[in-house]
């Protein structure tokens, strides 16, 4: 007898060929959302970076223009008498016989600022200085045995009877300019948006110390030769724009100033600085 055996037939299992629909907007959903997160902080970081970089080169602006007027300010007043040889004695004589010096050697010019015939500051009408912005002015001899140099790096005259007068103002291009003794205007530093300034007078020769500050326009000639200091600020802008297109009020010295609604970074800086005066 014959026995048939049966085999069974053994199928094939098939591999799956792709994604189904669901899976493919499970993972173009993930892929968007971490893309979202990826740009977002690409986004965040370059806001961060623009924003730093503003504030450099802001604060960069703000320290070298204070830098620049303080060099001048600190040799305001100086007079050389053309008579002593030595340091010590030309010293010794600004300040004992100041009175007579001052009077001599600058002489009221109230086209340039200087209200007094012993100011040594003053804040004269600049016409290519932006609106709303103070002036600021030194007078100063050079000194023989001890050469100075001018804001625009050129050394000052010792020749007695040859007097220095040196202003700083800002321009509608946000820079700081010093012009020396009518001459061209030199750019100093870029980024400075505001000048303010205010004359701190005494009222004693014996204790020379500033006990109220004033704006130029409440100056008097006889509070002119009692300037023994003077208080700058400036508000520095960016070059760039990061921040929102809003406006912001600063105060500067007292005076509030509204900035434009550009999105650039500013800040406010102020120095003092003591100046020789007659008093």
């Amino acid at each position: 007898m014959n026995i048939e055996v049966c085999t069974a037939r053994k199928t094939k299992k098939t591999l799956q060929s792709g994604f189904s629909l669901i899976e493919l907007m499970v993972a173009l959903g993930l892929g968007l959302f971490i893309l979202a997160g990826i740009i977002q902080v690409f986004v965040g970081s370059r806001q961060s970076f623009e924003v730093i970089q503003g504030q450099s080169s802001m604060q960069e602006a703000g320290r070298f223009g204070l830098y620049f007027i303080e060099q001048s300010a600190v040799h305001a007043g100086f007079i050389n008498a053309g008579v002593f040889d030595n340091d010590y004695a030309q010293s010794f004589l600004n300040i004992i016989d100041g009175d007579n010096l001052y009077a001599a050697h600058w002489p009221q010019d109230t086209a340039n600022g200087f209200s007094g015939n012993a100011s040594v500051v003053g804040s004269p009408v600049v016409a290519a200085a932006a609106p709303g912005t103070a002036t600021l002015s030194f007078r100063m001899d050079g000194d023989p045995n001890d050469p100075m140099r001018d804001c625009a790096g050129n050394l000052v005259s010792s020749v007695e009877g040859v007097s220095t007068t040196t202003i700083f103002y800002i321009d509608a291009q946000n820079q700081l300019n010093c012009q020396v003794n009518a001459g061209p205007a030199v750019a100093l530093v870029s980024g400075i948006e505001n000048m303010q300034v205010l004359y701190g007078v005494s009222n004693s020769r014996i204790n020379p110390q500033a006990v109220r500050y004033y704006t130029a326009a409440t100056m008097t000639p006889l509070l002119w030769q009692r300037v023994v200091a003077v208080r700058v600020g400036f508000i520095a802008v960016s070059s760039n724009a990061p921040l929102p297109r809003i406006s912001v009020n600063n105060e500067l010295l007292g005076t509030v100033i509204a900035s434009a609604a550009d999105g650039r970074v500013r800040q406010v800086f102020s120095k003092t600085i003591a100046i020789r005066a007659k008093i």
